[in-house]
């Protein structure tokens, strides 16, 4: 059930049923009527619901079990449950290996920052700084820092610290993967298409991987994409694997390409259709409004904007502030287009999402459509 993305159970349900499956393991395991292995799913069972550990299975709780809670709720987008059970782990950091130790502290950072608890973010960091004797570790450190950034929206300061787990530890797919998306956003192509090779060549069928490297290749060759039989290749591969359960990674990304190297209008009938499939992922919000202002309907695009500030003011842990300086740089190009030049050049102000040379060249290219404008005028 857990696993089959058909299914949804409401909590409570599922509470009560795996309250029942720890009552009845309980129950064989008293009377002998189970085998050895299932005390583990009686522990986890147990831990799942909150109850009294049974006596028999109580004996065999280990802090790795909690461990084991942490990352399952952290796959399932359940921050709060890992965050919980992380913490839970260290109260017996004794017992745990170093790399269930290592694990623990992982996914309290990695919850925290989901959450935005810098408190407790810092205090993770502060127990693996203490184990953290050699590059592998030291690794592990860094990558946690940049993924803390990169939930506060500092692209830059989240792609140095990317950067640097990289370096002590190359080929980190992980890191692969988070600077070749940094770079993509940050328009700094060459570097994002290397670091988007690397993560494809380990996962070539992972649909996220595929679409950062066309959306990288489609920018980068411009009106000659179309002509580029390895981007041809790679929406085959995506088209296969990008809309299972419900997804739009083709769809968008088809629309991306259609808006940057063949028809717009094309590229707004993809574009509705994926907002269609995947109405609360940002992605398709901006390409929506880029599409929109392509065409020159600003009414629409600046409705698209703000359904993209709500997702990124909304603060939800699974969005956070990633995608931040994406809204701004559309916002900018939004308030350009409308003629309120200033209002554009004040969003590159902000240091704490554009460097000053970023904010430097943002504002030279307002300045050269406002000076054209002005000149037809």
């Amino acid at each position: 059930v857990e696993r089959d993305k058909r299914i949804k159970l409401p909590h409570d349900q599922q509470t009560a049923a795996v309250q029942t499956l720890a009552q009845s393991l309980s129950i064989r395991l008293e009377e002998g009527t189970a085998p050895i292995a299932l005390i583990d799913a009686a522990v986890f069972s147990a831990l799942e619901i909150g109850a009294i550990m049974p006596a028999f299975a109580a004996a065999f709780l280990l802090p790795s079990h909690y461990v084991w809670m942490a990352k399952k709720h952290y796959d399932q987008r359940n921050w709060e449950e890992s965050l919980r059970f992380a913490k839970e782990s260290l109260k017996g950091r004794q017992r745990l290996s170093s790399n269930g130790f290592v694990a623990s502290c992982r996914y309290m950072c990695l919850s925290a920052a989901r959450l935005g608890d810098e408190e407790v973010f810092k205090e993770g960091i502060a127990l693996l700084d203490v184990k953290a004797k050699d590059d592998w570790a030291k690794s592990n450190i860094a990558f946690l820092k940049g993924f803390n950034f990169r939930m506060k929206g500092n692209l830059p300061k989240a792609e140095t610290f990317f950067q640097e787990a990289y370096n002590l530890s190359p080929g980190n797919l992980s890191a692969s993967r988070e600077i070749a998306s940094i770079c993509l956003a940050r328009n700094n192509l060459d570097v994002a298409e290397r670091f988007a090779r690397e993560a494809h060549s380990h996962a070539p069928s992972n649909p996220y991987h595929i679409d950062i490297l066309i959306s990288v290749l489609i920018r980068k060759h411009g009106r000659r994409a179309g002509h580029i039989v390895e981007i041809n290749d790679m929406f085959d591969k995506l088209e296969n694997v990008g809309e299972e359960g419900g997804r739009s990674f083709y769809t968008t990304r088809k629309a991306e390409f259609e808006h940057l190297c063949g028809s717009n209008k094309e590229a707004l009938r993809l574009i509705e259709l994926a907002v269609r499939k995947t109405p609360t992922i940002f992605e398709p919000q901006r390409l929506h409004a880029e599409i929109l202002l392509k065409e020159g309907n600003k009414v629409k695009a600046f409705e698209k904007i703000k359904k993209m500030r709500d997702i990124v003011n909304a603060r939800n842990p699974k969005e956070r502030r990633t995608n931040y300086r994406q809204y701004l740089e559309t916002n900018a190009h939004y308030l350009t287009e409308v003629g309120e030049y200033s209002e554009a050049k004040e969003i590159y102000n902000d240091r704490s999402v554009f460097t000053n040379e970023e904010q430097q060249s943002a504002v030279r290219e307002i300045e050269i459509v406002q000076g054209y404008k002005l000149g037809k005028q």
